[in-house]
């Protein structure tokens, strides 16, 4: 359980709609409902999302025969990365927050499109700018008090 999610349609705010997928509502001509990206309050659209999914495993090859090991170490828990874009008039403005945002110490609110609201430390992003759009590569961890020894989700 990601929280408690409000689906929304993720361009409703947007009068020309989404610079990738074209009118409110429709993305690639298929309805959409996606939470609007943002961290510590600064919003920005989001092009990728990734997370591990399954389990970790510890693989020991044995030398001079022909089998392998395995240890379950429990659930694969890592980082969330997005690839974030502002892009527009101003788009200054913006990327300077989210900078700001992202350098800030301690744990923030990130509200992930698709998982909802979540209390993550930022890892370092990469920043990439051209023609008005600023690409941000952003990961995010759970914070320490949130998780177990075993990285698990702990719940407040």
């Amino acid at each position: 359980d990601y929280g408690q999610r409000q689906r929304d349609d993720h361009h409703q705010d947007r009068p020309d709609g989404h610079p990738w997928c074209g009118p409110p509502g429709r993305c690639r001509g298929r309805p959409v409902s996606y939470l609007t990206a943002s961290f510590r309050g600064v919003e920005f659209d989001v092009v990728d999302v990734s997370h591990p999914a399954g389990r970790k495993v510890l693989v020991h090859e044995l030398p001079y025969r022909d089998e392998t090991i395995t240890d379950d170490l429990g659930v694969a828990e890592g980082p969330v990365t997005l690839t974030g874009v502002i892009a527009g008039a101003g788009y200054e403005v913006r990327r300077d927050r989210l900078v700001n945002a992202l350098e800030e110490p301690g744990p923030g609110v990130l509200i992930h499109p698709t998982r909802g609201r979540m209390e993550v430390v930022a890892e370092p992003a990469t920043v990439s700018e051209s023609n008005q759009t600023v690409t941000f590569a952003l990961s995010f961890r759970l914070p320490p008090e949130l998780s177990d020894r075993h990285g698990r989700l702990l719940h407040r």
